[in-house]
């Protein structure tokens, strides 16, 4: 039984945080109508450092660009759980805290946005030459493998900030790539041109899916949450976590996945994993796949671990270091197979 009677639920401050945190507060509420869950957020580094990329900060502090500033509160008791997206979160956990419920996963692709009255329907339509926004290697990776002809600029900020830049009379954007997930939780779906499916593209580790982070040692925390939890989604956001931290991967590394399931019984999945990792160029790239019947998150920990090391077998590690070097040379590990 709850011990007390309000959990506050921390939160970044971009209108998407706090939306994706008032899914979890509805979620809870239904759950439990007696208890009450406020709703405090803050800005961390990510938020406040909007003049790189991020593909341009070192590899040990984008592991925490949007966590940082968040997980002081949990340790000082100020708030219960953490809501994050969970392509967010580093695939090591910080020490002391944990990863208490994944809940059912949006969509996990990734959009492509025109400026309002564009003429354009797809990014094949672009000529030479034009703009794409994003400020992630892995979408500036993938699109230039089928687009070389297509220019690539950082674009940071909240998704309302992007969308007007991308909307001025004079910008020099001819699209943006957004995460669909977040657009459709903005009621903004009608700004969607085009999703980007695989074999084409592939998306981003966890991305679609929300987390609630928490103190490892909070026992009543973890047992409140547990209602929330989807297993469906749960062992393939590990599975693709697996495959990551096999990889050495995190924001700064072009790292995509596609991963399925299709329900065996009320507990049993047949997951099946694809991953890529593509050199910045988009001129090289490192492709496996694999799949299993899941029973159990260790179960999914194996698949993604597998494709993993398929990927290495087919040549990811030259192009894994090469991204290390040029992010953070002291974290540029020999990676074997």
């Amino acid at each position: 039984m709850p011990t007390s009677t309000c959990y506050p639920i921390g939160t970044r401050k971009s209108k998407l945080a706090v939306i994706q945190s008032e899914l979890v507060y509805k979620q809870l509420k239904e759950k439990y109508p007696d208890l009450e869950f406020p709703i405090m957020s803050r800005d961390t580094i990510g938020d406040e450092i909007l003049s790189k990329a991020l593909f341009e900060f070192k590899h040990q502090v984008a592991k925490s660009l949007w966590t940082r500033e968040l997980e002081a509160l949990l340790i000082v008791n100020q708030c219960r759980m953490l809501v994050h997206c969970l392509k967010d979160l580093p695939v090591e956990m910080p020490e002391g805290m944990t990863i208490a419920c994944i809940p059912r996963r949006n969509c996990p692709l990734d959009a492509i946005v025109f400026p309002k009255g564009s003429s354009y329907k797809t990014v094949a339509d672009l000529p030479a030459g034009s703009v794409v926004g994003t400020s992630s290697i892995r979408r500036r990776a993938l699109l230039a493998r089928h687009f070389p002809h297509l220019r690539f600029a950082d674009i940071r900020g909240n998704v309302g900030t992007r969308l007007s830049k991308l909307d001025e009379p004079n910008s020099s954007f001819s699209c943006l790539v957004l995460a669909a997930a977040g657009l459709f939780r903005l009621g903004l779906k009608d700004r969607v041109s085009q999703m980007l499916t695989a074999p084409f593209n592939y998306y981003a580790v966890g991305q679609g899916a929300l987390a609630i982070e928490v103190r490892e040692d909070d026992k009543e925390m973890i047992e409140l949450l547990k209602p929330l939890q989807d297993t469906e989604t749960t062992y393939c956001c590990v599975a693709e976590r697996s495959l990551m931290k096999r990889l050495q991967g995190g924001c700064a590394i072009p790292i995509g996945v596609q991963c399925d399931s299709l329900a065996m019984s009320s507990s049993a999945y047949h997951v099946s994993l694809d991953g890529i990792v593509v050199s910045a160029d988009g001129r090289r790239s490192s492709f496996a796949s694999g799949n299993r019947v899941v029973n159990s998150v260790e179960d999914a920990e194996d698949l993604g671990t597998q494709v993993a090391l398929s990927l290495l077998k087919n040549g990811a590690g030259p192009i894994l270091e090469e991204h290390h070097r040029s992010s953070d040379s002291e974290d540029s590990t020999k990676l074997n197979v």
